[in-house]
């Protein structure tokens, strides 16, 4: 059986979380591990009922099934996120080790933040006589940013300068934007240089000055952190510092080998990034960037094309999505369009809760932990074909897994959720393009309202279903009522001329109604109509006739031909009698008979309903006449 561990991320982290899984996917190849990725969308700013429900997804994997698990720590937004995980694993003996940010109780591998940000002040006063500096903040009781905070101030210290200004951010790029706007438009002093904590903040801080007619570098310089593909993909390509994240994740994954075959909780080490001086800082950027830029400058509209073929396919999703009427629609109505669809581009397995389209937003249960016990997988693909849905069990985590082969294999869980409501996790395996492009978060966060407006439409059109029937039924009876009968038994006898069938109009009614409503009061009135509508249903199979409650104690059943045994007239004279046994075995205070007239129907028949039912009718009407003078008699 092959060795599994377990990876946890926030998606957000793109390119921490690219590189990174690179160095860990490069190593575990090597050794044939399988890789399971359990990655949230989880913003600090987000909805806490949804932000609890993406959680669910640290819960799903059972510890004892993996030897040792990896925490990407400095990609979570909220706090404790890491300290949840490594206690679920952990505290049932499985070693973790955390990336970059330390956690107690866990082995830690990271970059150092110091030296790389003390070498960028460093550089701004040696190289480029900056004196006036402002930083730009992190969040606030961030390990990194609390230790990158005081390596600009030690580097300034060290040239008897201090810190010009403190801007308080969360390392996103739109709140160090408005920072830096708030800054300049309150008439303070430009400085000689931001130093922004991370990339995302630098190229905020660049946009909102260039916005106010400022020039980088011309008139102000910018420096990150991270080195992101991004920032040197732009105008001025950004001064940063490089932590290698792909060396550091083949490393973590060798470590994590080492800490399950001897634990050590304890184990600390660092590897120290480079400041790379580019154009923000007023110096020459790499050939190897300057060529990174022009490929990325190309690759615009491949990425302007992808994004309207991703708008596409959801629009053709949609579209389908209106003729699903209920669950076991989906394969039939959207499966082709997932099947062919490019995204995502290798094996999915969209696995929802077993009662999701079964129960209404109301009655939905407000889960905060933890995924049913039997999970459904209602659509999957592989090796670019769909394969039939079916139930599983949580704690397999896939519908489908070969734990038996030598091959290292990649699986990306990401959950499901839409604001309260849980929907289930999707599971790509071996593709990381979607992941790494960032376009994952999208295809996600669109499948998730995908997935809730079909759940409210197969609710809301299985509620019409009913109201429909509620409106069409005969509440004594539980038959067709008037309404009913132009609807569905008229509509029956249509459908047997379109497909070349003889259909058969049977006019049923109660004989001598009056008597029993004037001697034995309108309750056995009432009475009298349900047992001939039992009697009825009781004597014709249900599977093959259509009932109703035409008006008062007139009925009219419509059916095939083809569920006749015999001709007509003697079918006739069979029911009555089959009706008369019913109704005598249900012992009635008072007398009960029927009498039931017909009309057949051939499909070249050009009348109208109105002329079928006066014959049927006018059939009935001989046998009543027949039935009062026995009556008489009597």
């Amino acid at each position: 059986m092959k060795k599994k561990i377990g990876v946890f991320a926030n998606g957000w982290s793109g390119e921490f979380l690219k590189y990174a899984v690179t160095g860990i996917q490069n190593a575990a190849k090597k050794e044939g591990t399988d890789i399971f990725l359990f990655t949230t969308y989880i913003l600090s700013a987000d909805n806490t009922k949804n932000n609890m429900c993406q959680l669910n997804l640290f819960h799903l994997p059972k510890p004892e099934d993996f030897a040792g698990i990896i925490i990407l720590t400095n990609s979570f937004n909220i706090p404790d996120e890491a300290e949840r995980i490594k206690h679920l694993f952990v505290d049932k003996g499985v070693p973790a080790l955390s990336l970059e940010i330390k956690i107690d109780g866990a082995a830690f591998m990271g970059t150092g933040n110091r030296k790389g940000m003390y070498d960028a002040v460093e550089h701004l006063i040696t190289v480029h006589n900056c004196k006036k500096i402002i930083y730009c903040a992190g969040i606030k009781d961030n390990q990194e940013n609390i230790i990158r905070k005081n390596a600009v101030v030690e580097a300034l210290k060290d040239h008897n300068l201090e810190l010009m200004a403190e801007l308080p951010g969360d390392y996103g790029y739109y709140t160090t934007s408005e920072q830096v706007r708030l800054y300049l438009e309150n008439g303070n002093e430009l400085p000689d240089a931001f130093v922004c904590a991370n990339d995302h903040m630098a190229m905020g801080t660049v946009a909102t000055l260039n916005n106010h007619g400022y020039n980088v570098p011309g008139d102000v310089l910018v420096t990150g952190f991270d080195f992101l593909a991004d920032g040197q993909a732009t105008f001025p390509m950004l001064a940063s510092v490089n932590r290698a994240w792909d060396r550091l994740g083949e490393k973590a994954y060798y470590k994590l080998m080492e800490l399950i075959e001897k634990p050590d909780p304890t184990f600390e080490q660092y590897f120290d990034p480079v400041f790379i001086p580019s154009e923000s800082c007023g110096c020459e950027p790499t050939e190897e960037n300057k060529q990174l830029r022009l490929s990325t400058i190309r690759g615009a509209y491949t990425k302007r094309s992808e994004s309207t073929l991703m708008d596409l396919y959801f629009s053709q999703l949609r579209i389908s999505s209106t003729e699903v009427l209920n669950e076991e629609d989906f394969n039939d109505k959207i499966g082709w369009i997932l099947e062919k669809g490019k995204y995502p581009n290798g094996d999915f397995y969209f696995c929802i809760e077993p009662d999701f389209f079964k129960i209404d937003e109301e009655e939905y249960p407000e889960r905060i932990r933890g995924y049913s016990d039997r999970m459904y997988m209602i659509y999957g693909r592989e090796n670019g074909e769909s394969i039939e849905p079916r139930y599983f069990s949580k704690k397999d985590l896939l519908p489908v897994y070969n734990s038996a082969d030598d091959k290292s294999d990649l699986y990306i869980l990401i959950p499901m959720s839409y604001m309260k409501f849980i929907i289930g996790y999707i599971v790509l395996k071996n593709d990381t393009k979607m992941l790494f492009e960032r376009t994952l978060r999208i295809w996600v966060t669109n499948m998730d309202t995908f997935f809730i407006n079909l759940k409210r439409y197969i609710v809301a059109q299985q509620a019409n279903k009913k109201l429909k029937e509620i409106y069409m039924t005969d509440f004594l009876t539980g038959m067709y009522n008037r309404m009913g009968c132009d609807k569905i038994l008229y509509s029956f006898i249509d459908e047997c001329k379109q497909n070349n069938k003889t259909s058969v109009l049977l006019f049923a009614d109660i004989d001598r109604m009056k008597d029993i409503n004037d001697i034995h009061g309108h309750l056995n009135g009432d009475l009298a109509i349900k047992a001939t509508a039992d009697a009825l249903k009781a004597c014709l199979p249900s599977n093959e006739w259509h009932f109703g409650r035409y008006g008062g104690d007139e009925f009219i059943v419509v059916g095939s031909m083809e569920s006749i045994e015999g001709d007509a007239s003697e079918f006739q004279t069979k029911l009555i009698k089959d009706v008369e046994a019913y109704i005598e075995r249900q012992s009635l205070s008072f007398t009960l008979s029927v009498s039931i007239g017909y009309c057949v129907i051939k499909p070249d028949d050009t009348r109208n309903i109105t002329d079928y039912v006066k014959i049927a009718d006018n059939s009935m009407y001989e046998q009543k006449q027949k039935a009062h003078k026995r009556h008489d008699l009597i």
